[in-house]
Order: structure tokens, then sequence, then C-alpha cells
């Protein structure tokens, strides 16, 4: 008879590795010395291996794909725009910069104001 190890009984019936072990400890399947089981002993306590379908795994693939292609998109765009909106920051700090470094330059000459009169500048005392 053929004989499975515990990782293939595991993938070839679905069954989790806990419940192989749970059942070896209840006497329902026992193992070989090598640490092996017996396929037919695997079959009468887990019923027939899993059979999966190509198309089933092939439908949630595509509707996989298509909502992450989606996302990618969308991830994308959101990534365009905070990158616009990093360059427009970014040129609105060197226009503060300029500005300052200008305004240190600049000599603290009082520069009146163009509507201003001769006579709002003098003083009133």
């Amino acid at each position: 008879m053929a004989k499975l190890s515990l990782s293939e009984v595991s993938k070839q019936f679905n069954v989790d590795r806990s419940t192989i072990y749970r059942a070896v400890r209840n006497g329902r399947i026992s193992r070989s010395g090598d640490g092996q089981f017996d396929i037919a002993e695997v079959i009468r306590c887990f019923g027939g291996p899993e059979q999966t379908s190509q198309p089933t795994e092939e439908r949630p693939k595509n509707s996989n794909d298509v909502a992450t292609q989606k996302l990618i998109s969308h991830l994308e765009n959101e990534v365009k725009k905070y990158q616009e909106r990093e360059e427009r920051l970014m040129q609105q700090i060197d226009r503060m910069q300029t500005l300052i470094e200008l305004k240190s330059v600049a000599p603290d000459t009082a520069v009146p104001h163009p509507d201003a009169t001769a006579c709002d500048n003098k003083s009133k005392y």
C-alpha cells in the first residue's frame, strides 16, 4: 500500500496537522514505524482526498486580479496627487525662503506707501 507523510496527508486531504495528531492520539488512525500513514487508513479516517477543480480556482483569481488592479490604479492616482501636492509645497517653501533672504539682505529703511502724501510723513509734534 502507498504511504503518505504527515504533510502530504494534511495537504491532500485538507486536514490540519493538529487534527491528524489528535486522530493518532485517539487511535482512529495509526502511523507506521517510519512515521508514514497508510493511504487506506487515511481514507477510512478522513474520507477521500480533496479534489480541486481548475475552473473554480480561476474565477476567484480573476476577480481578485480585477479588484487588485482597481486598487493598484487607485493607489497610483493617490501617489500622483501626493507627488503633485509635494511639488506645490516645495515651490511655496522656495518662494518663502527667497522672501526671507531678500528681507534679511534689504536695508532696514522705511519705504513710504505709494498712496502716502508728503504731509502724512511729517510728524504731528
